[in-house]
């Protein structure tokens, strides 16, 4: 690992120097993310977790929820849910090419960046026009 990462980072609340390495070391990691050697007494326990964060089974590392895989280990990541068992709200739309669920307020798919599709009325339904 690069020491260039640690020395262009700035250091937030409750990030660590590593004393074996002096690696930078962010408040999450319970272990330096250079030499492996394990952080101060507390590290990542103060650290909030997000909805969706996870803490690989394999290895402690805290993940965000957008990965898929540990950063750290590479261990496979929890199921992922898919759109059609989340609860939608008025106006939230699926990107049709991924089934990627989107919120109302996305005019382009957060995934795949296609543009929002026309809404598809029913018979009967209409649309006023803006």
């Amino acid at each position: 690992m690069d020491d260039k990462l640690s020395q262009d980072v700035e250091m937030m609340r409750g990030d660590w120097m590593c004393l074996k390495c002096n690696f930078l070391n962010f408040s999450r990691n319970i272990r330096c993310l250079k030499c492996q050697e394990d952080g101060p007494k507390g590290a990542a326990g103060d650290v909030e977790m997000k909805k969706g964060d996870w803490t690989c089974p394999e290895c402690n590392f805290m993940n965000f929820s957008r990965n898929i895989r540990c950063l750290k280990c590479k261990a496979e990541g929890p199921k992922r849910v898919s759109a059609a068992e989340v609860e939608m709200k008025k106006g939230d739309w699926n990107c049709p090419q991924f089934e990627f669920m989107n919120f109302a307020s996305n005019r382009k798919c957060l995934r795949c960046r296609e543009p929002r599709p026309k809404r598809q009325l029913n018979p009967g339904e209409w649309e006023c026009p803006s």
